[in-house]
């Protein structure tokens, strides 16, 4: 502090608002909000830390952005059309599904019944799903850390579970095809 400065007192509305938002948005805006230097605020958090709170003023960055297409945060997208991997997969599976309908429709029913007996039920062991991190006692910080962290690596079991389901129904459907042709129909 200054020599000649007015002291000025900290009230429990900026106590609470530090609190609320501590750590979850840039030092700069609580600052500005408050109407306090830098300096002020990181002697305040210092003091509520003594006190056995767990507060901190780094702040986050994320690294994803929402999926215009799903509304999830993702970090994957593609070029051409701008929506995330998980949503060209899905795309790319439906394409494929109706693609392998109109493949059924040109067999005779009893290749469509073999078919349906023996090829469609082959599948491989499922991926397994990420496990969701305990935040409970972590700062704001470290939970938005721990989040996205989650929220990559569910993206990239995602992006994984639906390529294994993809190149198997597209082998199904080349099959099924090879089949038709075979038959002359």
């Amino acid at each position: 502090m200054r020599k000649g400065a007015k002291r000025n007192e900290w009230t429990t509305a900026e106590e609470a608002y530090l609190l609320a938002h501590a750590g979850r948005i840039p030092r700069r805006d609580i600052s500005k909000h408050l109407k306090r230097g830098s300096k002020s605020i990181e002697r305040k958090v210092a003091s509520i830390r003594k006190s056995g709170e767990p507060i901190t003023l780094r702040h986050y960055t994320h690294k994803t952005s929402v999926c215009p297409q799903c509304g999830k945060a993702r970090s994957r997208y593609g070029t051409r059309t701008g929506v995330c991997r998980v949503c060209e997969l899905s795309a790319q599976m439906e394409k494929c599904e109706n693609d392998m309908s109109a493949v059924m429709q040109r067999m005779t029913m009893e290749d469509r019944m073999t078919y349906m007996e023996t090829e469609a039920e082959r599948s491989s062991t499922p991926l397994p799903r990420p496990q969701h991190p305990c935040t409970a006692h972590m700062t704001p910080y470290q939970k938005d850390v721990a989040e996205e962290s989650y929220a990559l690596e569910i993206e990239t079991w995602e992006i994984g579970c639906l390529t294994r389901k993809l190149k198997a129904a597209q082998r199904r459907c080349e099959r099924a095809a090879k089949k038709v042709k075979s038959m002359g129909v």
